[in-house]
């Protein structure tokens, strides 16, 4: 049997530099604030997020976890927009 060989593509970036320094000032404000929804629309801008997936982040609150699917979505988002900033190099 013949085995298959995989070639490994080019993958970008799961996040622009834009959008982890958009999350990064967008965690030091108060949810909801109305500089946080300006960032809200640079960062969803940069995700290409879809306009049903609104808010495109929350953050996660384990007094209340989410019920919908939309929250979850946009928990999810968070949290990896969260680790992909812990990843980042600093400088």
């Amino acid at each position: 049997m013949a085995t298959i060989k995989h070639r490994q593509r080019y993958r970008e970036p799961r996040f622009t530099p834009l959008a982890l320094a958009t999350f990064a000032q967008m965690k030091e404000l108060p949810e909801q604030s109305q500089d946080w929804w300006l960032l809200h629309s640079v960062l969803r801008k940069e995700l290409r997020t879809k306009p049903w997936e609104w808010p495109c982040i929350k953050r996660p609150n384990p007094d209340r976890p989410s019920a919908s699917p939309r929250s979850l979505a946009a928990e999810k988002m968070y949290c990896e927009l969260d680790k992909a900033l812990d990843q980042q190099p600093l400088g």
